[in-house]
């Protein structure tokens, strides 16, 4: 039972940490690659924890990677899979729901870990390759 809230609590955070990279360092490279600087100048105005987003990214980056990791292994690796038993017991009806629910899972996986990774090429990889290619 204890296993199952912790896995619960890992998907749940790293998705919202997935978000979060997204608010802290793939906002303001979008809204000032669109020409929306004031707009963002305007958000930040509002929203001011989103400099401090900015500033602990490199946090959020290593908790967001380590929830991922474990999230992995809970989607991936792991093969207990505990299903409640329906009231009909029509084992059809259980398998249906425990792919159903692995399904999900591997789809949330894989949205967290595609924020996740435009988040950190958007913080740490987009500015020096396009340093490198000369177009800054």
């Amino acid at each position: 039972m204890a296993a199952n809230c912790f896995e619960n609590i890992a998907k749940s955070l790293s998705l919202l940490l997935s978000f979060s990279m997204l608010f802290c360092c793939v906002l303001p490279i979008l809204f000032s690659l669109l020409g929306f600087g004031a707009t963002f100048a305007a958000l930040i105005a509002i929203f001011p924890f989103l400099v401090t987003l900015s500033k602990i990214k490199a946090w959020l980056f290593l908790f967001g990677f380590i929830l991922l990791s474990v999230d992995a292994y809970y989607v991936f690796f792991r093969k207990k899979i505990v299903c409640p038993i329906p009231l009909n017991n029509d084992q059809l009806t259980k398998t249906s729901f425990c792919d159903s629910a692995a399904k999900l899972n591997r789809v949330l996986f894989w949205f967290s870990a595609l924020i996740f990774s435009v988040a950190f090429f958007t913080a740490y990889l987009a500015f020096p390759l396009l340093k490198y290619l000369g177009m800054l």
